[in-house]
């Protein structure tokens, strides 16, 4: 009377509810995710709107170890609204490299740089990650480049930290 799932043995019991909880938990993240397309939002207010039910967000077994609740949403928005993001902006958008380099050159590379950090400080290393990327792909100043990159190292370090799904964690670690 025992079932092997997730390189474990389980009782059937014990498997049924792991099955069930997450077929519950993918269903709500679907209904969710299309429910407000309907209302108009984009992703990144999707992934901003959408909560796991505090009964299954502390399912042991619905963690996000390996995957992540906003791999699922990407996964469901690209299935019903595909690869457009709803930004025309962002149709054909310029390289980044491009953007970053104009961007730097206005506001310059070490004040990116510095506002990189100061937000570092105020404990929002994502937000920081992307601040950086400016630098790191618009600076032409090599001695610039090395202590944006070095920030950056610092910057994923961080975030691979915080991390708990594997997945993620491996690519700030990687990156």
């Amino acid at each position: 009377d025992f079932v092997v799932a997730a390189g474990q043995v389980m009782n059937k019991e014990l498997a049924q509810n792991v099955l069930l909880d997450t077929a519950r938990y993918l269903r709500f993240v679907e209904d969710e995710v299309v429910r407000l397309l309907n209302e108009g939002n984009w992703i990144e207010d999707i992934i901003d709107k959408v909560k796991v039910p505090a009964d299954l967000a502390q399912k042991p077994w619905l963690q996000p170890i390996y995957g992540h609740t906003t791999f699922v949403i990407h996964g469901i928005h690209r299935r019903y609204a595909g690869w457009y993001n709803g930004n025309p902006a962002e149709l054909f958008p310029a390289k980044s490299t491009e953007i970053a380099g104009e961007i730097a050159r206005l506001l310059g590379g070490d004040k990116i740089l510095q506002s990189a950090k100061t937000v570092q400080e105020a404990g929002k290393i994502q937000l920081a990650l992307n601040i950086i990327d400016f630098t790191v792909k618009g600076t032409g100043d090599k001695k610039l480049l090395k202590v944006a990159l070095l920030l950056k190292s610092e910057l994923l370090k961080a975030r691979a930290d915080i991390e708990p799904s594997y997945i993620a964690r491996n690519i700030f670690r990687a990156g």
